[in-house]
């Protein structure tokens, strides 16, 4: 019956991911387990040591070092010494290693050794046994005893024809602090290992009812763990499905109003036709744009409106506006004949306020554009411009730039009805090259240094390129605007606008 209900809990989660997570427990268990049986045999060896260490060095220092040296001087055969009390200075030593061996439940001797000179040998003096050994030479690891003599210290696991041992040495000295003989307090390695091992197994049972009680309450969890995991999931799942659909909505209206934004610029043909040799640089930073440049007809071929304009934002929020912009201002230019482009900014800036009712607020819509107006009449060779923020540039033949500046106002915006706009008249020049464009060009972050691209450097680029056709300007300028961006996100829309005659 036990064996039926536990082969159907185990059953119950056998699914691939609780095996997953079942052998990843077992395996950290079965690592944690290895490294706590090597790092505790490490731990106790160093403690062991220590121990004996700390023996050695205490009993070191209890120890007469001029009786032990007067023991050798009065008594120099080997054997003399038959019985621990037939010498008073032997017995008062051993009786004082003795009292340290059961005092501190050592299982093997402890011993005295001094180096005979002579015979360049160590040998037993004083032992805690009940038998001495008295001079017997001692065979194994003189090297090693020699290179701490002098300071003591432990030797880790040597073997010699006894067994295997962990040792501990101290110097015992005389009145003057001349070394005169060494302390040797070992135990053997089997007797370290039965000690360890037993240290070591009480602690694995302890870990292993500790990892078991664990492991159990892992198990009767990890089911109900998993199955909400896998809810949240499918949740997820269908969350991010949810918005996915939700985007490609947006995105598909956002693509449509692309298209009615497209149809309401003028045809570029219709701008070549007018003015053969211009182009017009037009870069979205995104699907839809703020920015958009505006053509008017008036007498073709001879007489025609051409702008570029930047309306606030950029997006979704700045098509809006360029759409109300681009319809005010086709409605100002047709319903009022022979108007000025200073009298189409002053009007364009009144209806636009009024759109946005804007008029008198303090807190409401800042929203309008900046723009670059020009009318040009083919007849007489002039071009009346007026500008909103926006200044009209002219490269001549030598590639000397004239600016001529706007009026420091926007169209729209807070505290900006019925100001009067004002305009330039130029007389076009056969070799001179005219540009108009929004603040994106020279806001582009990139380079070296992540700057801006500056109107400073926009108007070297321009005094680069004005003698060459409309078609390589429009490259070469597309190009100056790539080589800086490189991988930076595009700052603002950018239009640029360039013609001559």
């Amino acid at each position: 019956m036990q064996h039926s209900r536990f082969t159907s809990l185990l059953n119950n989660y056998k699914t691939k991911t609780t095996t997953r997570v079942v052998l990843v427990v077992f395996l950290a268990i079965l690592s944690l387990a290895c490294y706590y049986i090597v790092s505790s045999y490490i731990n106790y060896k160093e403690t062991t040591l220590s121990r004996l260490d700390a023996i050695a060095k205490t009993l070191s220092l209890q120890i007469n070092g001029d009786k032990h040296a007067e023991l050798t001087t009065s008594c120099k055969d080997k054997g003399c010494i038959k019985t621990n009390d037939e010498n008073s200075l032997y017995s008062t030593i051993q009786q004082q290693l003795q009292t340290t061996k059961q005092g501190n439940d050592l299982k093997s001797d402890i011993s005295t050794l001094y180096y005979n000179d002579t015979l360049k040998k160590f040998l037993y003096v004083v032992n805690s046994s009940h038998e001495p050994y008295y001079l017997d030479e001692y065979k194994q690891n003189k090297e090693k005893f020699l290179n701490i003599y002098q300071q003591g210290g432990t030797l880790p696991e040597y073997t010699d024809e006894y067994g295997t041992w962990l040792t501990a040495l101290r110097p015992i000295k005389n009145k003057q602090g001349k070394v005169i003989a060494l302390l040797e307090v070992d135990e053997r390695y089997d007797d370290f290992l039965h000690i360890a091992d037993k240290e070591l197994y009480k602690n694995i049972a302890v870990m292993l009812v500790i990892f078991g009680i664990v492991a159990f309450v892992l198990l009767h969890y990890v089911r109900s763990i998993l199955l909400n995991d896998e809810k949240t999931k499918k949740d997820l799942q269908r969350s991010h499905k949810l918005i996915n659909e939700h985007n490609t909505e947006i995105l598909n209206s956002i693509y449509y109003a692309k298209k009615i934004q497209t149809a309401m610029l003028p045809p570029l043909a219709l701008i070549h036709k007018n003015l053969p040799k211009s182009f017009v640089l037009y870069t979205p930073k995104d699907i839809v744009s703020g920015d958009f440049y505006f053509f008017k007809e008036i007498i073709p071929q001879q007489l025609f409106y051409i702008a570029a304009c930047d309306c606030t934002g950029h997006g979704v929020p700045g098509a809006f506006m360029s759409m109300i912009g681009n319809n005010i201002l086709e409605h100002v230019i047709h319903n009022t004949p022979n108007i000025t482009p200073a009298q189409v900014l002053t009007q364009t800036n009144i209806e636009i306020t009024n759109t946005l009712k804007q008029e008198g607020a303090t807190e409401q819509s800042r929203d309008g554009m900046d723009v670059a107006l020009c009318l040009i009449n083919m007849a007489t060779n002039t071009l009346t411009y007026a500008g909103a923020n926006r200044p009209l540039y002219a490269v001549d033949a030598q590639g000397i730039l004239t600016e001529h500046k706007g009026d420091k106002r926007p169209i729209g915006g807070l505290d900006n009805e019925g100001y009067k706009f004002t305009q330039h008249t130029i007389t076009l020049i056969q070799g001179t090259s005219y540009y108009m464009f929004t603040d994106g060009y020279a806001d582009q972050f990139g380079g070296d240094k992540d700057k801006k691209f500056s109107t400073k450097k926009l108007k070297e680029t321009l005094c680069a390129v004005n003698l060459k056709p409309a078609n390589e300007q429009h490259y070469n300028i597309a190009q100056a605007h790539n080589n800086w961006k490189a991988h930076y996100e595009q700052t603002d829309d950018i239009l640029l606008i360039g013609f001559g005659l």
